[in-house]
């Protein structure tokens, strides 16, 4: 078995390359421009394995969510009917 691991190695992932960029760090500044490079995506590409048995958190309607956007939108639509009606029987 440790001829194909050597063979074939597995890649890094996502976590682990960017642990690594950031301990090759030399200073506080350059640590500060790789912790920026990450933010920005460098690492994007990079494999990331799903948590098998992680529970999945509780889902909260947020402001954008598409259920509250098709609710706002129904009151609006709503809304412009009845000023629609209310200006087409004068």
């Amino acid at each position: 078995m440790s001829f194909f691991a050597q063979l074939f190695p597995r890649g890094m992932t996502r976590s682990e390359a960017e642990r690594a960029y950031l301990n090759g760090s030399v200073s506080r500044y350059d640590l500060e421009c790789r912790e920026r490079d990450i933010a920005r995506g460098k690492f994007a590409g990079y494999y990331e394995p799903m948590p098998s048995a992680a529970p999945k958190a509780a889902r909260r309607d947020s402001a954008g969510s598409l259920s509250s956007l098709t609710s706002r939108w129904g009151k609006g639509m709503e809304m412009l009917f009845s000023l629609k009606m209310s200006h087409s029987a004068k």
